[in-house]
């Protein structure tokens, strides 16, 4: 325990945030001074641990005797790197999205995000990531979204919280005198003959919030035509592949049911079936939407592999892919929201009117599909080597996806920026240099996630899943 309670500093803050800007005049400038003063408690909590080698930094709250917030440096990092997403989509948002009741919407998720990253007690766990897209709703009403696009959020609301909301139900009503520590439930499951019923109710509710095949219906509609204050923070998809290992893998584990083996199938037939939809697609945001979700099915093929490295590997590549797809999206609305939308069929030429735009969008591009010098190499790379060691043929075939991928994003982006001018010029500026600065700091963070020590990762990952796999 420390003097400070940071954790609940971090979920608490977030919260008065909300209600201080619902209350108030929508201000962009006040909404950034409130995502700054969010970040202060993650920083603070992370400075804290790395003086505690390697121990769980728990706040002094308890829950049936136990601890209901802790952090591992898994979670501390995802409590980092969530409030830095947070930061990025208020400033780059368009002013008419950033009413006062889409930034209360936003801060809240955020407090629910901080509060999923730092639970150590299931059922705070489950309840916090059943409500964390609950927010949204509102932000989608105050910015009149296209029905479709309301029906897509529907399917993700509806897929994902209700299967692991039924977990969560069934945690409480048969297990009230087991120790609902997601740390004991790591090296020991519930139960053998429920644990894998658990665990695929949350692995089907995970996919679905992740957006993967086959719960992937709502992701590119989601993505391409959804309010940036909407699409930005679930393209992130941190909060999924965090549910993966603290809970799925490790009940999936004790009860030996064979998801390590469902996880590899869905990686490989969503990746690629991902994939020939983006080569398919006409449409610049369609495209970049299918591109993210091939690529972030790989997230799936690390821990499906039972290897330590590749689910380290995995893990991070989650985190990495997150922060590009983010920065994907945010550069591709600008575009559209300049020149309409951009249909890959032709060269547009938009380069010449719009060369910070063009830039940033191809350097998130590459981020994504994992070029070397960006976390996401480093994360592929793990995962090809160890999915490599058990299943050769496997990896050899999602590296083929992903040199497809890259083929798919530099064609798109050839057409889109690339060849003659439109004949009738736009008057819409460039990217601001403001919000260039902070794309190009978001591009810093995912070259220096990077050098994240990859053993706090691996510890992580390596006692909630491949110890218990492996037993």
């Amino acid at each position: 325990m420390t003097a400070v309670p940071w954790l609940t500093l971090g979920v608490l803050l977030p919260l008065v945030a909300a209600v201080v800007l619902r209350l108030r005049p929508p201000s962009r400038q006040l909404a950034l001074f409130m995502a700054v003063a969010c970040t202060v408690p993650p920083v603070g909590a992370s400075f804290v641990a790395s003086k505690r080698a390697g121990d769980w930094l728990v706040d002094p709250w308890h829950a049936g005797g136990v601890p209901v917030l802790g952090a591992d440096p898994l979670s501390l990092l995802l409590l980092v790197t969530s409030s830095v997403v947070l930061g990025l989509v208020v400033v780059v948002a368009p002013r008419r999205e950033l009413r006062a009741q889409t930034l209360a919407s936003m801060f809240v998720r955020h407090g629910l995000a901080m509060l999923v990253f730092s639970s150590t007690h299931v059922l705070v766990l489950l309840a916090a990531w059943c409500a964390i897209v609950l927010p949204a709703m509102s932000a989608l009403g105050s910015a009149n979204a296209p029905l479709q696009v309301r029906r897509a959020f529907n399917v993700l609301v509806g897929g994902g919280a209700v299967l692991v909301a039924l977990a969560g139900v069934a945690v409480a009503t048969l297990y009230r005198d087991h120790p609902m520590d997601v740390r004991h439930i790591a090296d020991n499951g519930l139960a053998p003959w429920l644990d894998g019923v658990l665990a695929l109710a949350i692995l089907a509710g995970t996919l679905s919030r992740m957006g993967l095949v086959p719960f992937h219906s709502w992701y590119p509609v989601l993505l391409a035509d959804g309010p940036v204050t909407v699409a930005a923070p679930i393209a992130s998809a941190f909060s999924g592949a965090y549910l993966l290992v603290r809970l799925a893998l490790p009940l999936d584990a004790a009860s030996s049911t064979g998801g390590p083996w469902a996880l590899t199938c869905l990686a490989v037939v969503g990746s690629i079936y991902a994939a020939l939809l983006a080569l398919a697609s006409d449409k610049l945001r369609y495209t970049n939407a299918y591109l993210v979700m091939s690529q972030s099915s790989l997230v799936l093929l690390g821990f499906g592999s039972g290897e330590a490295d590749a689910m380290t590997g995995a893990m991070l590549f989650a985190i990495a892919t997150g922060f590009a797809a983010v920065g994907l999206v945010i550069t591709t609305r600008g575009l559209t929201a300049r020149v309409g939308t951009v249909d890959l069929a032709r060269h547009n030429g938009h380069y010449r009117a719009f060369p910070r735009l063009a830039a940033t969008q191809f350097v998130f591009g590459l981020a994504l599909i994992g070029f070397p010098g960006f976390a996401s190499y480093v994360g592929e790379d793990l995962v090809f080597e160890g999915e490599g060691r058990k299943h050769l043929a496997v990896a050899i075939a999602l590296v083929a996806v992903t040199g497809l991928n890259g083929v798919t994003f530099f064609r798109a982006f050839t057409r889109a920026f690339l060849g003659a001018a439109p004949r009738v010029p736009t008057l819409a500026p460039d990217i601001h240099p403001r919000k260039g600065l902070v794309l190009v700091g978001v591009l810093l963070v995912l070259v220096l996630v990077s050098s994240v020590p990859l053993r706090a990762i691996r510890e992580s990952v390596h006692v909630e899943g491949v110890v218990a796999h492996e037993r």
